[in-house]
């Protein structure tokens, strides 16, 4: 391993295993006290919604000749009405 690719990896683990540590956290704490979806969804309902609206497939897919995201197609895909 180079040292440029050694520092890079020194530098993002933390903030990365935080992160995964935080979702991991919250995802326990709203199972273990079966906090309602509504007050406190869990980390892995609301990657379902984005999944199941496309959301993540109109921030991948759905790009306009000139590179761009149209927003109106993004806000439509966001509220979970995807134009055809």
């Amino acid at each position: 391993m180079t040292n440029r690719v050694a520092s890079t990896l020194g530098v993002l683990w933390p903030p990365v295993l935080f992160g995964v540590l935080f979702l991991g956290a919250w995802e326990f704490i709203v199972w273990f006290w079966g906090i309602e979806q509504f007050l406190l969804p869990a980390p892995s309902a609301i990657w379902s919604a984005l999944v199941e609206a496309d959301f993540i497939v109109a921030l991948t897919g759905d790009i306009n000749s000139d590179g761009k995201i149209d927003p109106v197609d993004v806000d439509l895909v966001c509220r979970g009405i995807r134009q055809e």
